[in-house]
């Protein structure tokens, strides 16, 4: 295991140095695709290997080979869409159940959960896996996501809890997660942080210190969200756009268009936990620290409550 955080294009240079005749495949799922922007040195990566990709979720066969085209064009990707459909087995949950401590079985075989629990694989300080960071495993090792039975503030209910407010409660830990964005987004040019209250205050504010960019924040006012206080933004600015979590995005889509509506350009948008499993699609890509997969059912629709499971909370 190689020390610190390591990234896909790392592995695949290490790969390509151990086995320099061999055409390496890259088997991704399109669900992953999708964040290809958002990773280290994507340019590079499809460089050094093809890619396989299987379709996930509720991605259609249309949809992903025009994102493969799009992606060719820009970085010279070479991929083949595959014919049969992905389980629907998601490796980011595998990791945060690891990082948890959950059991693992129902998701892989017996020998690789034995393996992964023996070396501590995916938990805080042990080397994360390629293209995932320190800031997402010391999200779950703070207790940002419960899985369990949930009631949501819409009365839903909910097989996880997400409260990003744990990530901010000590100081060194906003500074690890939030560098994480700040890493991500260091080149987009940004020259305003713009995220909503109050979920967004700290990591707006925190995202903006590490980066010496002004940090701005819009708040619901008559049902839609608008800047007050005095914020402003001059046409022409470049904003970078950040929030804790995204739920369905609409916030997010509020946000950009009251960028665009002052004249000004969104160069990117952020958050810690994105509880779409990536199901959502902005321009510019959402880049989340953790991607997770929440189901939701109306109350009287609820299989947990089916099953008799117990509620563990409500959401605040």
């Amino acid at each position: 295991l190689r020390p610190g955080c390591t990234y896909t294009v790392d592995t695949l240079r290490l790969l390509h140095n151990m086995y320099p005749n061999a055409q390496l495949t890259y088997l991704i799922g399109s669900d992953t695709l999708k964040l290809l922007n958002s990773w280290k040195s994507p340019e590079e990566v499809v460089r050094l290997c093809d890619m396989a990709v299987m379709l996930r979720g509720e991605d259609t066969r249309e949809d992903i080979l025009a994102l493969m085209a799009q992606l060719k064009e820009q970085f010279g990707l070479c991929a083949t869409l595959l014919a049969q459909r992905g389980l629907d087995i998601s490796s980011t949950r595998i990791r945060e159940a690891a990082a948890l401590g959950e059991p693992l079985n129902d998701w892989v075989p017996d020998s690789i959960a034995a393996y992964i629990q023996e070396h501590h694989l995916y938990t805080l300080g042990s080397q994360p896996a390629p293209g995932d960071s320190v800031a997402r495993d010391l999200l779950l090792q703070l207790g940002v996501v419960k899985r369990g039975h949930y009631v949501r503030a819409s009365g839903r209910h909910a097989d996880a809890y997400v409260q990003c407010a744990r990530a901010f409660e000590r100081a060194e830990h906003a500074q690890i997660i939030c560098g994480e964005l700040v890493r991500r987004f260091a080149d987009c040019g940004a020259q305003v942080v713009l995220s909503a209250a109050v979920g967004g205050l700290i990591l707006s504010y925190e995202i903006g210190r590490q980066m010496n960019l002004p940090s701005l924040y819009c708040e619901r006012t008559e049902g839609a969200l608008a800047l007050s206080r005095g914020f402003h933004l001059t046409p022409g600015t470049k904003v970078l756009i950040v929030e804790d979590e995204v739920t369905t995005g609409a916030s997010l889509r509020e946000m950009k268009q009251l960028v665009v509506d002052a004249g000004c350009e969104v160069v990117g948008i952020g958050c810690l936990v994105d509880k779409t499993d990536s199901r959502v699609d902005f321009d510019p890509p959402l880049s989340a620290i953790l991607s997770i997969k929440v189901e939701n059912h109306p109350s009287f629709a609820c299989p947990m409550c089916q099953r008799g499971q117990a509620l563990d909370g409500r959401e605040r």
